[in-house]
């Protein structure tokens, strides 16, 4: 991770937050579920990590304090959640991507074009497996929900991340708009919800976990119901494929599964790289090497056209009852704490 990337991660302009804030409390009441299983990150103005929890990257001290209530999806979107973006999209996806993984994420295949518009089959072998996608399209998606999934091509090219930004040089990164309703989650809101614990060192005494699952040392990786946590790590012979949720008793402190092991995840992070546009990634990915991966202090980067990984969005908390839904949400990383 560059300097330039750390320099933005942990100098953030107040302004920025702020308005952010007021756009959460705003369009709370705004954000449908669509389907997707949500969890709240509670505990706001919680302080970042200390140097001393980010043992080979002290310099990253702040890392993972928010200021605001949120919403995270459980697991990454799977082949099925992104499929329906697939087919509302596909009569704008430019020739050069109808039959690009970039595009459909692996959830479906091109079976050809009708009046000029291509269609797809979805992958029905694997319906609940990870979907990925480059930065460029998950940032189409969660447009296409902020804009109550409109099939109408500005639906998808505005109303989060402006994707006129897109192509046009290295310092034309689009950001997140301030009245986003759904977004690709920030470095300090996936360092939240996967290593955060507001009981980290005993009752009301918080703290960050190195890795997921409320671990200090690797994960362990293996089958489903073999005791193991994860299906990363590269010397146990992972299948190609495996469903989202396939270990439901490997959870962050929040109730996040496959923080570990599914697909490294796109944030919304990122900075100039030569004449393209690197963002940050998080987590590791099925049958990919885990032990550095995993980690607070560690993260990947992809070309936000080219790369292609996994999503776990992130949402305002719809009102009424949010307040509800916190508590209850701090009441059960309370209870989850694990030693």
């Amino acid at each position: 991770m560059s300097d330039t990337i750390r320099i933005r991660l942990h100098h953030r302009a107040a302004a920025a937050l702020i308005a952010i804030l007021a756009a959460a409390s705003a369009h709370a009441g705004k954000a449908p579920d669509y389907g997707l299983n949500w969890v709240t990150i509670g505990a706001p103005g919680n302080r970042g990590a200390l140097a001393s929890e980010l043992p080979t990257r002290p310099q990253l001290a702040g890392l993972g304090a928010v200021d605001y209530r949120y919403r995270m999806t459980r697991t990454e979107v799977t082949h099925t959640q992104y499929f329906n973006f697939v087919q509302a999209y596909a009569p704008y996806v430019s020739s050069g991507h109808t039959n690009s993984v970039r595009f459909h994420g692996g959830s479906a295949h091109l079976v050809g074009f009708q009046n000029g518009v291509p269609q797809y089959q979805f992958n029905a072998d694997h319906p609940h497996l990870a979907s990925q996608m480059s930065w460029q399209y998950a940032a189409r998606f969660v447009n296409w929900l902020h804009n109550d999934k409109v099939s109408e091509q500005w639906a998808f090219e505005s109303g989060v991340y402006d994707t006129s930004f897109f192509g046009q040089g290295p310092n034309s990164i689009a950001t997140r708009s301030s009245d986003a309703k759904y977004w690709i989650p920030s470095i300090d809101e996936w360092a939240k919800a996967a290593h955060y614990d507001p009981n980290r060192y005993g009752e009301g005494q918080e703290g960050y976990w190195l890795y997921p699952y409320q671990s200090e040392v690797p994960l362990q990786g293996g089958p489903p119901g073999s005791g193991a946590m994860t299906n990363a790590g590269n010397d146990w012979g992972a299948p190609s494929s495996m469903p989202v949720g396939s270990y439901p008793h490997a959870d962050s402190p929040w109730g996040l599964l496959d923080v570990s092991g599914g697909a490294r995840e796109w944030l919304e992070d990122g900075e100039p790289f030569g004449n393209n546009l690197l963002r940050l990634v998080a987590g590791s990915a099925l049958g990919q090497p885990s032990h550095n991966t995993d980690r607070l202090d560690r993260y990947g980067e992809g070309f936000e056209h080219l790369s292609v990984h996994g999503l776990r969005i992130a949402s305002a908390i719809p009102s009424p009852g949010a307040a509800a839904l916190c508590a209850v949400s701090l009441l059960f990383a309370a209870r989850r704490r694990r030693g």
